[in-house]
């Protein structure tokens, strides 16, 4: 257990802090709410959980990862636009 939590606790905390350093915080919280998705697709993998699942769901985890890669390609050339010229 103290690994555990050593581990999805303070590590988890830690690299998230240092991550808001280099994106912006509605960046890092969008990817924070993917967490769930990230669950189910271990069930999915570890545990052969994808049996009651129907065709909403699999459009609702495409609609979340879709919005997820549109905010990071708008924050890329957001930074592009913005960085000074070298």
């Amino acid at each position: 257990m103290l690994i555990l939590g050593w581990l999805c606790t303070v590590l988890a905390m830690d690299l998230m802090l240092q991550a808001l350093q280099k994106v912006s915080a509605f960046t890092q919280n969008l990817s924070l709410n993917l967490e769930p998705v990230y669950g189910i697709a271990l069930a999915f993998i570890l545990f052969g959980e994808q049996k009651e699942l129907g065709t909403s769901f699999y459009i609702g985890v495409l609609l979340i990862t879709l919005s997820v890669l549109l905010q990071m390609i708008r924050v890329v050339r957001q930074h592009k636009q913005t960085r000074p010229l070298e």
